[in-house]
């Protein structure tokens, strides 16, 4: 029963598939004191990962695997993040706010980058 007094139901996720993992067995809890899983990778590797994480798709398989399939290692991508910054820096301006000339330089940092 938890605090509520109501009967807590046991969600088992043995032999459950989430992306390249298959869940083995229940594990200890972690120190925050949620459910964890001893889960098994295709190639064998086993890693105690949270249920959280299974069923909202924040593991996908061991680091090895997860490369091979292109599911980690996003690129940083500068010009996304100079697109948005010069938007924020506009909308200061036309506010009345004096960052025209951080305005400028930041345009001529993302003329380099194109």
């Amino acid at each position: 029963m938890n605090n509520y007094g109501f009967k807590k139901t046991f969600n088992d996720l043995s032999g459950k598939v989430f992306g390249l993992w298959t869940v083995v067995r229940l594990a200890p809890r972690n120190k925050k004191r949620e459910e964890q899983w001893l889960c098994r990778c295709r190639c064998g590797t086993e890693r105690v990962i949270a249920t959280y994480d299974l069923k909202h798709g924040r593991t996908y398989g061991c680091i090895k695997c997860a490369a091979k399939e292109g599911r980690i290692g996003h690129k940083f991508n500068p010009k996304k993040y100079l697109d948005r910054a010069v938007a924020a820096i506009r909308t200061l301006v036309n506010n009345g706010y004096p960052f025209n000339d951080v305005l400028e330089r930041l345009d001529m940092e993302r003329n380099k980058i194109q």
